[in-house]
């Protein structure tokens, strides 16, 4: 079936949220490597075009038009950058929604970053040996897979190891995007602006409880 539009409202809002908290953090804080980051990944880079590539029941697939959501690195690393990019089809049976993290550490001579990582975020894959919720680390992005995370080792496992999620919908999934990024701290903010979603948000709440309280 479809998603249906209260999961579809939630991840919306709570991509926005992670968004918008990242364009905050960049307008701040420097980091050498970021512009040439930034145009590699194709990072938005304001709130109007970030609310107008999001999910949402006007935009029921797609992939952010190939950029990235940026994201403020954990705990607020100066020397250090984060991206999300999105791959969504709401309207498959059963529906897809995937996230790929993308970090990126030090600065090197000539503005490189000295290392890269990037790990998908993904649903059970039908039948494969993979049919759980789960976390893989990978070298390239999305579909598009000359978008290659820079300066990541190329040896990088790519299958396994396959870590379980804690997740079981599309919001918990995206809700594990913030508690990777910044924990406790990251999930009550991102579960606070869904007031409104009173169903979901205390989903959250119940299966996160011991990360929120």
């Amino acid at each position: 079936m479809p998603l249906d539009a209260p999961q579809i409202n939630a991840v919306n809002r709570m991509l926005r949220e992670l968004g918008r908290s990242g364009l905050n953090f960049y307008k701040s804080h420097s980091y050498l490597p970021w512009r040439r980051l930034a145009l590699h990944h194709k990072s938005i880079d304001n709130d109007s075009a970030l609310q107008a590539l999001l999910p949402s029941q006007a935009r029921m697939a797609g992939d952010l038009d190939g950029k990235s959501i940026p994201l403020e690195p954990s705990k607020g690393a100066n020397n250090a950058a984060a991206f999300l990019r999105v791959d969504w089809d709401f309207n498959k049976t059963p529906w897809m929604l995937k996230y790929y993290i993308i970090l990126y550490y030090g600065a090197a001579a000539g503005g490189e970053p000295q290392l890269g990582l990037s790990f998908r975020l993904e649903q059970p894959e039908g039948g494969g040996v993979h049919d759980y919720w789960h976390l893989q680390m990978c070298r390239s992005v999305a579909a598009d897979r000359a978008t290659a995370v820079r300066a990541c080792h190329v040896l990088l496992p790519d299958s396994y190891p396959a870590f379980p999620l804690d997740a079981s919908d599309a919001v918990s999934l995206t809700a594990s995007i913030a508690l990777a990024m910044a924990g406790r701290t990251g999930l009550v903010g991102l579960v606070s602006v869904l007031n409104g979603n009173g169903s979901i948000q205390s989903g959250l709440r119940q299966r996160y409880d011991h990360a929120i309280a």
